[in-house]
This record gives structure tokens, sequence and C-alpha cells, in this order.
């Protein structure tokens, strides 16, 4: 017996997933290391962006009673790259506090993380509200599985 139709797709999907996604996050971790030539700040910046999944988006994912999908993971890679973006603006403006205007670490990323917040806020929120119109679907097609009543 073969499986075919939606399950078939699902299973072709996810194959496909777990091969492009190892390969973006080497391929984000190649380009970081060209930006900041050593591999100390890609690594951080990958550390934090590799919790933000599994703490926040998968726990989103179970608190708002969706299941993952293919929508789901694609919601996640969208959050991956918001989450390089926002973590490159501010380790690139500690860096340039350090090497501008001599500060230490903890003053640099005090100042950096007080000078960059609206910007990393305003670049998060387009994310959010771009991809708020799916997130909030019902229809056809929508990962949302619903909630049995107890």
């Amino acid at each position: 017996m073969t499986w075919g139709g939606e399950y078939d797709e699902f299973l072709a999907a996810e194959r496909q997933l777990a091969v492009i996604g190892p390969l973006a996050v080497f391929i984000i971790f190649m380009i970081l290391f060209a930006l900041y030539d050593n591999f100390k700040y890609p690594v951080v910046i990958l550390v934090g962006v590799v919790l933000t999944v599994p703490v926040g988006a998968l726990l989103a994912v179970e608190v708002d009673a969706y299941s993952v999908q293919r929508v789901v993971a694609l919601g996640m890679l969208a959050l991956i790259g918001v989450s390089v973006e926002t973590a490159v603006i501010l380790v690139s403006y500690i860096n340039k506090l350090r090497l501008e205007q001599n500060m230490d670490i903890r003053t640099a990323t005090r100042e950096a993380s007080l000078l960059r917040l609206r910007p990393i806020m305003m670049t998060a929120l387009v994310a959010c509200l771009g991809l708020l119109p799916a997130a909030l679907s019902t229809g056809v097609g929508s990962a949302r599985r619903s909630r049995l009543p107890l």
C-alpha cells in the first residue's frame, strides 16, 4: 500500500525541510562569518536564534492550538530570519560602539540595547503584522486545530 494525496505531499515537504533547514542555517552562518570575520559573533547570534524557535515559537504553537504543518514551519523560518536580522543590528552596533568610542563590552551592550531598541522593535513588528492574517486564519488550509471541550 502506498500513501498518496495530501499525506504524500506532507511527507515530501517534511523531507525537503529536513534538508533545507540545516542548509539555510549553514548558509546564514557563513554569511555572518563573512560579515564579522570571526566565529564568535555568528555563534552568539545563532545560539540566540536557535533558542528563539523552541522556546518562543513552539510554545506559541501549543498555546494557540496549531498543529505543526508546512505553514507553521514556514512561519518559523520567517521568525528565524527576523531573529537573525535583529541580532545583526544589535551586535553590529555593539561592535561599532566598542571600536569607535572605546567602550567596554558591558557599557556598549547597555548603550546599544537602549539606542537600537526602536529599530529592532520596528523590524519585528513589521514581520509580525505581515504574518498576522496567516496566523489568524481559520479557513481551509489553515493549520489551526480545534480544541475539544474538557
